[in-house]
């Protein structure tokens, strides 16, 4: 996995993002994941920003 250092130091401290994650259980204990296309197919759980 590669990471964008660049992006990430040209945000000012004052750049703030709001996110969100559930997590989706089943009654076997079972949680949910889904495939992003966003990051090549990764597993991931359900969110987004707000």
């Amino acid at each position: 996995m590669t990471h964008d250092t660049d992006n990430m130091t040209q945000k000012s401290s004052r750049d703030i993002s709001v996110i969100t994650g559930i997590f989706i259980q089943n009654e076997k204990g079972e949680i949910w994941f889904g495939r992003m296309p966003k990051w090549s197919d990764m597993l991931a759980i359900a969110g987004g920003h707000l």
